[in-house]
């Protein structure tokens, strides 16, 4: 925990270090949401399954590319909120020491509040 603490102090305080992690989990999550979603509808759109569906299941397909580029879009500019954590707390606890090394913090502690 001490370790912990000493990093973050050095990277600026637990503000910038919530900062970072949040812009992180933003970049992941844009990551994975671009690669996924977007590349298979445009995969989709250029098969010749899609070139044989009816206007209507067309413009609905086309429809979901225009409202998941909107959403990639919202992703980049951070308009989309990954926050899971409380912002106004500004001391590192055990719990998100935890989270951050992938340990269950209510295994060992069970459901108490964070130390």
């Amino acid at each position: 925990m001490n370790e912990a603490r000493l990093k973050i102090d050095r990277m600026g305080g637990i503000e910038e270090y919530r900062k970072r992690q949040k812009q992180a989990k933003m970049r992941r999550k844009k990551y994975q949401f671009d690669e996924s979603l977007l590349y298979r509808l445009e995969e989709y759109i250029e098969s010749d399954e899609f070139k044989e569906l009816d206007k209507y299941d067309k413009n609905e397909i086309l429809k979901k590319k225009r409202e998941a580029e909107k959403m990639s879009e919202r992703i980049e500019n951070g308009e989309f909120d990954l926050s899971d954590q409380e912002e106004d707390e500004s001391e590192f606890t055990m719990e998100e020491l935890y989270k951050q090394t992938g340990l269950d913090y209510k295994l060992v502690y069970g459901s108490h509040k964070s130390i």
